[in-house]
C-alpha cells in the first residue's frame, strides 16, 4: 500500500471517530436537556377529537380534543402547557375500574400543573382512588366549530404531560419485597 493510500485511509478513520463522538456527545446533551426532575417521564399520549362531559365520559364535542385512552398517574402527574392562543384544558381523574373520580377543569392559558401521589389524594373525597387520567383541550377561539385533524395535531403540541414512572417502580418493588419477607 503506497503512502497516499495509507494516509488517506487514516484520515477517514479519524473522520468517522470524530463524527461518532460528535453524535454521542449531542445525544447526552439532549438527553440532560429533555431530562425531567424527580424521575418524570414524558407520557406517549394519543389525541382524538371530542371532550368529556360532567360525568367524565365522553362527549362527541367536536371542538374539543382529548387524549384518546386513560394514562396510568403511578406517583404524579406534571402537564406542561405553551399555548399561542385561548386554549383551556382540565384533567380528569378515574379509579382501578375507570370510573369517574372528579376533574380539575378550566385551567388557564400558561398554567402549569405538578401534582404528587399526595396532592392528588388531598384534592378531595375518591380521588385517593385515581389510578388514571385523561386530558381534555377546548379550543375557545374555534370559530369554524369543528376540529379538523391539522388542527388536533396542532392542539396537541401545546400541552406536555409527565408521568412519575420510575418512582411508581421503586414504590411497587418495596412493596413486593416487604411482602415477600
Amino acid at each position: 500500500m503506497s503512502y497516499k493510500t495509507q494516509k488517506r485511509w487514516e484520515s477517514i478513520g479519524v473522520a468517522i471517530v470524530v463524527v461518532v463522538l460528535v453524535f454521542a456527545a449531542v445525544s447526552l446533551l439532549m438527553n440532560a436537556f429533555n431530562k425531567n426532575d424527580d424521575d418524570f417521564e414524558k407520557a406517549r399520549l394519543t389525541w382524538s377529537v371530542g371532550g368529556l362531559d360532567a360525568g367524565g365520559k365522553y362527549d362527541k364535542t367536536e371542538t374539543d380534543s382529548l387524549t384518546s385512552d386513560p394514562e396510568k398517574i403511578n406517583e404524579g402527574i406534571r402537564v406542561v402547557v405553551d399555548f399561542d392562543k385561548s386554549v383551556q384544558y382540565s384533567v380528569a381523574f378515574y379509579d382501578e375500574s375507570y370510573g369517574f373520580v372528579g376533574y380539575i377543569d378550566g385551567q388557564v392559558t400558561n398554567s402549569n400543573i405538578n401534582l404528587t401521589r399526595a396532592q392528588i389524594d388531598a384534592i378531595g373525597e375518591g380521588y385517593e382512588d385515581a389510578v388514571y387520567f385523561r386530558v381534555s383541550l377546548v379550543d375557545v377561539e374555534e370559530d369554524d366549530g369543528y376540529i379538523t385533524w391539522f388542527e388536533k395535531q396542532k392542539l396537541k403540541n401545546y400541552i406536555t404531560v409527565y408521568t412519575c414512572e420510575e418512582a411508581a417502580a421503586e414504590v411497587e418493588t418495596t412493596t413486593t419485597t416487604a411482602a415477600d419477607e
